[in-house]
């Protein structure tokens, strides 16, 4: 058997790499963030498997969605998209607890700010 070894000359190169994906679930505001509620199970189990089982405090966990400056209220107010998120999410967190023993103390979502600071703050 013969291996070839790819030897990349230069960086400019991997310009025309085109990644593909196929996405799961929905995808937030931001173009790099899709959901995958599954895998905060995963992570919480990799994290007790893997370092002990330690104290998990998750930090920081949410989705941005897009609302334009003068939104009518009632419709950012019919936020499902993003209750749906945190249903999803919190429901594996739940099972990692529950079924895997995983040991989580604490989970908090981003806060109003956040993504407002990211760009005015």
């Amino acid at each position: 058997m013969r291996i070839r070894k790819l030897v990349m000359n230069d960086a400019s190169t991997d310009a025309a790499v085109i990644p593909t994906a196929v996405f799961i679930n929905f995808q937030a505001a931001s173009r790099w963030l899709h959901t995958v509620p599954w895998g905060m199970f995963k992570l919480m189990k990799h994290i007790k498997e893997k370092y002990g089982n330690p104290p998990v405090i998750v930090t920081e966990n949410g989705m941005d969605e897009s609302n334009l400056p003068f939104s009518r209220l009632e419709s950012v107010l019919q936020d499902d998209k993003r209750i749906q998120y945190h249903n999803d999410y919190m429901s594996n967190l739940l099972d990692a607890i529950r079924k895997e023993g995983c040991n989580v103390h604490g989970y908090f979502v981003w806060s109003l700010l956040d993504n407002w600071e990211w760009n005015s703050g």
